[in-house]
């Protein structure tokens, strides 16, 4: 086979997600010394695909030292490295894209989530509107604006840019998810219920809407509810390093309002194992609803 066969039939696995098989042509097509750059970016896509950051990175800086113009390359190199928690050097790879080609709503976008990793989220904001700006449709820079706006505590603008959101698509399940965490940060449970039940009518097995459902019934006093619906969350985010301790934190804090100072216990510890850091004054009133030295007991 050619250098160039090795390419194309690459390409064919990776679009069939037989990632780990294509990896296997794309080096084929290193070895032959043909097309290499292109070769390494589509091995670097493969790996990241098969969770290998730390070799994807290896691979689309192997592509860009053979040719440095393609804004996907330097792209896909931001995203493995903010995966790798290397924001400060991902935001200068997507940087990097977005000078390639400024027009690129998806550049501004990437931007955006970066900077909002490294919590200069006033800049996000300006590099998801400017998505927005190059393409009026861009669903995804609508719903990062949202997220800051929540993270902000700008709760008005943002139910206003899920509302947004929704019109542009109906069926647009996050855009339910974060409303509601939005409503009920605002004090509107009821509608933010509405919204819950509807972003896991959209996706059945949607563990954040589950999550964001525990929220609503926690902040409605109904703790049975929001532990039941914290446990769906785990088993769905078990694989999630992110959210998966924020649920079990949330769990323990049910468990401790319905009296269960033995299970809020169990679920903290699951939490911090799991590097969350805990609200320090639950944890003071966690230690004095248990038995002297229970707290600290492995």
């Amino acid at each position: 086979m050619t250098g160039a066969d090795y390419i194309e039939g690459g390409l064919y696995l990776l679009h069939q997600g037989q990632h780990a098989e294509a990896v296997a042509c794309f080096e084929g097509a290193i070895e032959a010394g043909v097309d290499c750059a292109e070769a390494w970016y589509h091995k670097g896509r493969c790996l990241a695909s098969l969770a290998r950051t730390a070799e994807a990175a290896e691979c689309f800086e192997a592509s860009l030292a053979l040719d440095a113009e393609h804004p996907e390359v330097w792209a896909g190199k931001g995203h493995a490295l903010m995966h790798l928690g290397r924001c400060e050097e991902a935001l200068d790879s997507f940087d990097r894209a977005r000078a390639i080609d400024s027009a690129d709503p998806e550049g501004w976008h990437d931007m955006g989530l970066c900077l909002q990793r490294l919590d200069r989220l006033d800049e996000a904001l300006t590099c998801h509107s400017r998505a927005i700006e190059l393409e009026s449709d861009y669903l995804i820079a609508y719903n990062e604006r949202g997220e800051i706006y929540l993270r902000q505590g700008r709760l008005d603008e943002a139910v206003a840019e899920f509302d947004r959101l929704i019109e542009l698509d109906p069926d647009y399940t996050e855009a339910y998810k974060n409303r509601a965490l939005a409503l009920c940060a605002a004090g509107d449970c009821e509608r933010a219920l509405t919204d819950a039940n509807e972003a896991i009518a959209l996706r059945e097995k949607y563990a954040e809407g589950y999550h964001a459902r525990g929220q609503v019934w926690a902040e409605l006093g109904k703790h049975r509810r929001a532990i039941a619906d914290y446990h769906r969350a785990i088993a769905l985010y078990w694989d999630d390093e992110e959210e998966l301790p924020v649920a079990y934190y949330h769990l323990a804090v049910s468990y401790f309002r319905r009296g269960r100072a033995r299970g809020a216990l169990e679920a903290v510890r699951v939490a911090q194992g799991l590097g969350y850091s805990c609200d320090e004054a639950f944890l003071d009133e966690l230690k004095e609803a248990l038995p002297p030295g229970t707290f600290g007991q492995e």
